[in-house]
């Protein structure tokens, strides 16, 4: 080979070479800007949970893109992340408004397996009832001290339970650790997980004691009108379980000299009455003990100025809504000749 072809050959391997490593450079920098555009990339995203047109544009240069293309695609990746954000964002917004929905409707929120033990209490009941959540934890709905429901509700409210259905407004009572009754209301939805299996209930819980209280005392009202009506008198009076006189009122007792404190704290028989024998008595006493309605019993007293004065009373039993007795109420008509 003469010296000319050699050195022409030496010159070829030499460019061949430079090339090599000049390739070999521009791949490694490629690569460094591939991975700090991405870099940059994810850090914003962190942030802001959007990534920028510049941003996107790095990207796809880094990648090898041109110039002519590198605008639209940052434009339509652009839209399609915002898109994206919008409906995060409206779902958030969906979530908070149910949640305060919720929380207006409702005093607490609970939460059963597929025992149906309680395994959530949120801490709103010990703020509305004076309940401890830990107290019910690992509990049936009728392992709690609960009152006021019939057999019957108990009955249905468990057939529901067992055929895992939806159920509002189960109203019971229930002691808390002061020994306080309060009323609540409970609604439940049943759980199940993304196969259809039963997982267990979760619900809310709306504490009525205030407005039980209140339907008590309207029928309390309401049938203390009725029996009014029904009886026909002068004057109202009450008694409490042991009989004692608590109540008398009515103008006609200041006219027949009677004030409405006159009894008050003694029982009919410890009274200033004139006409009974101890044999009327017993049979009186007799009556009450039973619980059972009086009508017409004829009393008389002396008044102050000597005078006679005759009247009739008639009276009922009354029970509280457990059912217990608690005492007469009744009125009573003035017949003095």
């Amino acid at each position: 080979m003469s010296v000319n072809a050699l050195l022409w050959l030496t010159s070829i391997l030499a460019g061949l070479s430079g090339l090599g490593c000049l390739w070999a450079c521009r791949l490694q920098s490629r690569t460094r800007k591939r991975l700090k555009a991405l870099e940059r990339a994810t850090g914003e995203f962190a942030r802001t949970g959007l990534i920028s047109g510049p941003v996107i544009a790095d990207l796809a240069l880094a990648e090898g893109g041109r110039n002519d293309g590198i605008a639209s695609l940052a434009v339509s990746s652009q839209a399609v992340i915002q898109n994206a954000v919008v409906h995060r964002q409206a779902a958030r917004e969906h979530q908070e408004r149910l949640h305060d929905i919720t929380e207006l409707a409702s005093d607490w929120f609970w939460e059963q397996d597929e025992e149906l033990r309680f395994v959530y209490m949120s801490e709103e009941l010990y703020a509305t009832n004076r309940i401890p959540p830990r107290s019910t934890i690992g509990k049936r709905r009728w392992e709690l001290p609960i009152l006021g429901v019939s057999e019957e509700a108990w009955a249905h409210h468990r057939h529901q339970l067992e055929m895992q259905e939806p159920f509002r407004d189960f109203e019971f009572q229930i002691l808390n650790e002061a020994n306080e009754l309060h009323s609540s209301s409970i609604s439940g939805n049943p759980v199940f997980d993304a196969q259809g299996k039963f997982k267990g209930y979760r619900g809310t819980g709306r504490d009525i004691t205030r407005r039980k209280q209140i339907e008590q005392t309207m029928r309390d009202q309401e049938r203390r009108l009725r029996a009014l009506l029904e009886l026909s008198s002068d004057w109202y009076w009450e008694q409490d379980a042991e009989h004692r006189v608590t109540r008398r009122e009515g103008a006609i007792l200041q006219r027949l000299g009677s004030p409405e404190d006159l009894h008050i704290g003694k029982r009919l028989w410890e009274s200033d009455y004139i006409n009974l024998s101890e044999a009327d008595w017993a049979a009186h006493r007799a009556t009450l003990d039973r619980h059972e309605e009086f009508r017409d019993l004829l009393l008389a007293r002396l008044a102050a100025d000597g005078r006679t004065l005759w009247g009739r009373l008639s009276g009922r039993p009354r029970f509280d809504a457990a059912g217990k007795f608690i005492g007469y109420h009744g009125v009573g008509r003035g017949v003095t000749a």
